[in-house]
């Protein structure tokens, strides 16, 4: 299963100008042991099967933590 977000610009409001800018797609790769999975990290690709990052991360603390980790390898790698 994939998580995918979304980054958008929307010039002075104007919904009918909105411009995607990036996309990151934070892929479920399987689980690192019995708590966390592992997540691969694309950006602006998908289905790629080369991996910009990957993070471990437990279900339970929900999307927003999975996203802020990417988020944060992301910028970790400079890209």
């Amino acid at each position: 299963m994939t998580l995918r977000v979304r980054i958008s610009i929307v010039p002075f409001g104007d919904e009918t100008k909105e411009r995607e800018i990036h996309q990151i797609n934070i892929s479920n790769l399987g689980e690192a042991n019995t708590k966390e999975c592992n997540y691969g990290i694309e950006l602006d690709e998908y289905k790629s099967g080369s991996y910009l990052g990957r993070v471990a991360h437990v279900r339970e603390q929900g999307a927003i933590t999975l996203v802020y980790k990417a988020l944060k390898r992301i910028l970790e790698l400079g890209a």
